[in-house]
């Protein structure tokens, strides 16, 4: 069969096979998102605190429902009203949302549900899509590594359900950046055996998907891998073709972070503000996966499976597990054995290389050039390892397939099943001293024996199938495909459960009370920091002043940390501390425009006239009658010699927001602040201004208004103040200072003001720009480069 009459076949496979794994998305109309864990939480709990206690198809992709979710709404609800959100005003009082890791909002393939406001559908088919993606990438690396058409499929099957990629598939952008891998090998290898530059452009087109799919962590991990197999083929090809085999890849860099840079430039500017920062080489080598649970490579269940409620490992089976099946392992043995080719030494050292990086070995410093946002995790490296069997598997299909005589076969792969065999053992029996017992983490005999009975019958299976000498090649082809899927395919299915969409945020009496009230507030979590988790207000049109911890600055971070130390309090004896957190910190939750608080138990009893009791069915709902406006006016300023004098007087019982505004001496010179009025000394001034605003528009990235003031003085937005953001008054430039540690203030004349808040980061525009001429020359060069091809010579009779 030709290479045309291929294409539309293989396509196809591929497809139905992501559709059948997607069979509750394709057919029965459910989410690919873990909607039921919600379930254990409030407002969206039972009543009487039966929450925890819900059945949840796997607790551990929570985030796909708390986070990931939330994102994509956020950019689709936008987006399809023709406006690129660059900011997202929902959480933490506001943060930048262009370097969000779960939005992907420059990633092309998200680009056509954004375009129609669909945001469960970019999740769902989105998730489709890119699981077919991924069969068909890595089987087009095949076929450009030199391996059959059935060697190739199965290169494929084994990567679209490696454990690395199965357990992050309801993590959007790492399955979107995860499957770009092989195509960028695939385009590479081919650039050099076609010897077209094209194909290079097209391999930094692919490297840079990983980046604007906001994943740099795997995006980096791509680099590193193609970047050293460059080496490699510069080091066996012949003389005449190293200058182009280096030139290549040069190319492919540079197309990549062109093209990325529109969504590298942000993130980069936000990873130096954030208050999660990257870890010392001493941090990295000591958050590897223990060495026990490289027993998930071979049984990927010896310590339990969270979709079965019986996970009992020590640490999360999610970002552990890189199990590829049990017939890929012993394929990639047969290649390592019996392959042929040089290449596939390459993937044997790199896989090895893998593992001694995600162990934490000296060699996980290499993490350290990654630009993680949370701490370095070697264990990411994983990432690789699967990636590598999924090609040797394919390698060792290969040398299986050219191996016509039964008692040849057999013996090929004897010493290969025994060196399986034999890891496994060792590791099993590793497993089995270091068990922990009880609580501790470890895992009991008959799950160590289920673990390994169900890997021995697959790997038999496997052997039977490879060695019997009466099948046929294309139908051992077929049971082998079929082995796999049922392995791998009906694990990973178990593992990410779809779910009902009436279970995907559903209204409740507190979020139906919080939506009925028009006006501008932010609401609280108090107590457990699970009670309606904060990037969960944006889906109901709501505002949260907590968020993810990645997304923050590190002064808005240290000012949560002082408001969440009054929640989590000393315990005296087995009672807790009641909560008194609204009292304590009542000032700058007055300043946040914090509304209403929500909890699962009421906060301290207290006669308070400030906080009001409002229901108590799903949910406790308080609210707190002092709450400033998101916008007001103030007649007194203080400049205080940096923030953390600002941070420190914000801190005192005293201190009265709604009186005067913090400013930071170092944000302005002399002249430039203008003085207070003189009747801020006045003692029994109130310090608010009265103020009429009108004509209201608000949007992630442009808020304006109609400010009508009583007298002069100080505008104060309870809203994070961050670089891009600019106000005009009246048409003209207008200074913005932060005030009170985090947030914004304008100066102000008495009467009419028409105030315009926005947000054009710098990092953003350049990066735009770069990207868009990256775009435009890596088009041209695909257009011309075919055109220089020197014709073939004729010879003369």
């Amino acid at each position: 069969m030709t290479a045309q009459r291929t294409r539309g076949p293989v396509l196809f496979f591929f497809l139905v096979v992501s559709l059948w794994f997607f069979r509750g998305v394709a057919f029965r109309g459910e989410n690919f998102v873990a909607a039921d864990a919600l379930a254990r939480h409030a407002p969206w709990s039972a009543p009487g605190g039966d929450g925890a206690r819900a059945k949840v198809g796997n607790p551990e992709l929570e985030e796909s429902a708390t986070a990931f979710f939330p994102a994509h709404l956020h950019a689709a609800r936008w987006i399809g009203e023709g406006t690129v959100p660059m900011w997202n005003p929902h959480a933490m009082c506001g943060a930048p949302f262009a370097t969000s890791g779960e939005a992907g909002m420059f990633y092309p393939l998200n680009a056509p549900f954004y375009l129609a406001g669909k945001a469960i559908e970019a999740v769902n088919w989105g998730a489709v899509a890119h699981v077919a993606l991924a069969g068909l990438f890595a089987f087009c690396m095949g076929r450009a590594l030199g391996m059959g058409f059935r060697a190739a499929a199965v290169t494929g099957i084994v990567f679209m359900f490696n454990g690395w990629l199965v357990t992050r598939m309801m993590s959007p952008h790492l399955l979107r950046a995860g499957v770009w891998l092989p195509l960028m090998v695939c385009l590479y290898e081919l650039s050099l055996k076609k010897k077209k530059a094209a194909f290079a452009v097209l391999s930094g087109v692919a490297g840079a998907m990983p980046f604007l799919a906001a994943s740099p962590q795997v995006g980096m991990m791509s680099q590193l891998f193609v970047a050293l197999y460059a080496a490699f083929r510069f080091f066996i090809s012949p003389v005449k073709s190293k200058g182009f085999a280096a030139a290549a890849w040069i190319v492919s860099v540079i197309v990549a972070a062109g093209l990325a840079s529109v969504q590298t430039m942000p993130s980069a500017d936000a990873m130096m503000r954030s208050a999660s920062q990257p870890g010392a080489l001493a941090d990295v080598v000591m958050s590897p996966f223990d060495i026990k649970h490289l027993a998930m490579v071979f049984a990927p269940d010896v310590f339990g499976n969270p979709a079965a409620g019986g996970y009992r490992g020590e640490m999360d089976y999610m970002t552990m597990c890189a199990y590829a099946g049990s017939l890929p392992l012993l394929l990639a043995a047969v290649a390592v054995f019996r392959g042929a080719g040089r290449t596939r030494w390459y993937f044997v050292g790199a896989a090895v290389v893998a593992v001694i990086v995600a162990l934490g070995s000296p060699l996980s410093a290499i993490s350290l050039i990654i630009p993680w946002r949370h701490m370095p995790q070697p264990r990411e490296a994983l990432f690789i390892f699967s990636f590598c069997v999924s090609a040797l598997a394919g390698f060792g299909w290969a040398a299986v397939d050219k191996d016509g005589n039964f008692r040849e076969r057999a013996s090929a792969l004897a010493l290969p099943a025994f060196v399986c065999a034999a890891a496994l053992a060792a590791l099993l029996t590793v497993v089995a001293v270091f068990r922990a017992g009880g609580d501790g983490g470890g895992t009991d005999a008959s799950a160590l024996a289920a673990g390994a009975a169900r890997w021995i019958v697959i790997a038999v299976a496997g052997m039977a199938i490879l060695s019997a000498g009466f099948f046929r090649a294309p139908f051992r082809w077929i049971l082998a495909v079929a082995l796999i899927i049922l392995d791998t395919g009906l694990w990973a299915s178990a593992l990410n459960p779809t779910t009902k969409p009436r279970e995907l945020f559903p209204p409740t009496a507190a979020t139906d009370l919080l939506q009925a009230d028009r006006s501008l507030f932010r609401i609280h979590g108090v107590g457990d920091p699970d009670v309606f988790k904060p990037d969960a207000a944006s889906v109901y049109g709501l505002f949260d002043i907590r968020g993810r911890l990645d997304a923050s600055t590190g002064r808005y971070a240290k000012i949560l940390d002082a408001i969440s130390e009054d929640f989590r309090g000393p315990a005296e004896g087995a009672a807790p501390v009641p909560m008194d957190v609204m009292r304590f910190r009542a000032p700058i939750l007055n300043l946040m425009n914090v509304k209403y608080a929500m909890s699962e138990e009421w906060p301290a009893d207290y006669d308070d006239p400030q906080f009001r009791r409002m229901i108590a069915r799903d949910a406790r709902l308080t609210i707190n009658e002092n709450a400033l406006p998101r916008f007001f006016m103030v007649d007194d300023w203080r400049a205080l010699d940096g923030p953390e004098d600002v941070f420190e007087v914000m801190m005192s019982r005293d201190f009265d927001p709604g009186a005067a505004v913090l400013l930071d001496s170092r944000e302005f010179s002399g002249g430039a602040l203008p003085a207070p009025p003189p009747s801020a000394a006045t003692p029994d001034r109130i310090g608010r201004v009265p103020l009429l605003i009108k004509y209201f528009y608000y949007s992630p990235d442009l808020v304006s208004f109609m400010a009508v003031a009583g007298k002069a003085g100080m505008l104060v937005a309870s809203e994070a103040n961050a670089p891009g953001w600019k106000v005009a008054v009246n048409g003209r430039p207008a200074p913005l200072y932060t005030a009170n540690y985090v947030f914004r203030a304008v100066p102000l004349e008495a009467g009419e003001n028409h105030i315009v808040f926005t947000y054009k980061p710098a990092s953003v525009a350049i990066g735009s720009v770069v990207s868009t001429a990256a775009a435009a020359a890596s088009l041209l060069a695909l257009i011309v480069l075919p055109m220089l091809r020197p014709e073939p010579r004729t010879r003369k009779k």
